[in-house]
């Protein structure tokens, strides 16, 4: 039986039967399905258990209906990410939106060097830096997916209007200053929160992010990505269990 290498980021696990596992991975190639058998008891093929939100180097084989997970060892375990509550909420939050998005033949790779440089650097971030990097990978994730344009700007306007209002329409991602508004429900953006978010689509790293998002915006970066809740779950058809979970 054929045996491959894969590099990947678990971001899910489920218990199966006594000992197996059922794991959800992104890897360069796309998101993997897999099961690895005896992975709760065996120490010898699988030392660190495939914990969630880790990197692992997995020796995988074809199976019946999902690929086999023969072995596995950690390379990263992001121990920042594990023991601070913020970061563990941010990164599930990301990884539940990895796992519910669509990725077309040519994604995956991109989008996998994002998944793996947002879990380092949540990992490493000081802690009021902790949702606006968060904030930042999720428009990046959506831009990448073709959900967002590249910009936060009324799609009817000629030029760009920073002195208005907007609203996000939470069914297209369209965004609409105050003067093209239409009569459907929007999600309203204050001028405070609109700049945020251009600056989060249009900044193509981090560093540049907090360079150009508002003076003193942080604390917003969480609010904003609840208030945007209704497009996130509409893009990628389903709840997001950590969004509920932080909005109570």
């Amino acid at each position: 039986m054929s045996q491959s290498a894969v590099s990947a980021i678990v971001l899910d696990t489920l218990p199966y039967r006594d000992a197996d596992l059922i794991v959800k991975l992104l890897a360069s190639s796309g998101k993997i399905t897999a099961i690895a058998y005896y992975a709760r008891k065996s120490r010898a093929r699988f030392p660190s258990g495939l914990d969630r939100l880790t990197m692992v180097d997995a020796i995988m084989s074809p199976g019946r209906g999902m690929h086999v997970i023969n072995s596995a060892v950690t390379r990263d375990v992001f121990w920042g990410v594990k023991q601070d509550f913020d970061k563990g909420c941010a990164a599930t939050l990301f990884a539940e939106m990895l796992l519910l998005s669509h990725f077309e033949p040519d994604e995956p790779e991109s989008i996998f060097a994002l998944a793996a440089t947002t879990l380092a650097a949540l990992d490493q971030c000081s802690g009021p830096e902790t949702w606006p990097r968060t904030l930042h990978a999720i428009m990046r994730l959506l831009h990448l997916l073709g959900f967002l344009p590249p910009e936060a700007r009324c799609m009817k306007c000629p030029s760009p209007r920073t002195d208005l209002a907007h609203g996000l329409d939470p069914r297209t991602g369209e965004i609409r200053c105050r003067d093209h508004r239409t009569e459907d429900p929007s999600i309203p953006l204050s001028l405070e929160r609109l700049t945020l978010l251009d600056a989060a689509l249009s900044s193509p790293s981090a560093t540049e992010f907090f360079a150009n998002a508002p003076t003193g915006s942080g604390p917003a970066a969480l609010p904003l990505l609840q208030s945007l809740a209704p497009l996130l779950e509409n893009l990628v058809s389903a709840p997001l269990k950590t969004l509920a979970f932080l909005g109570r």
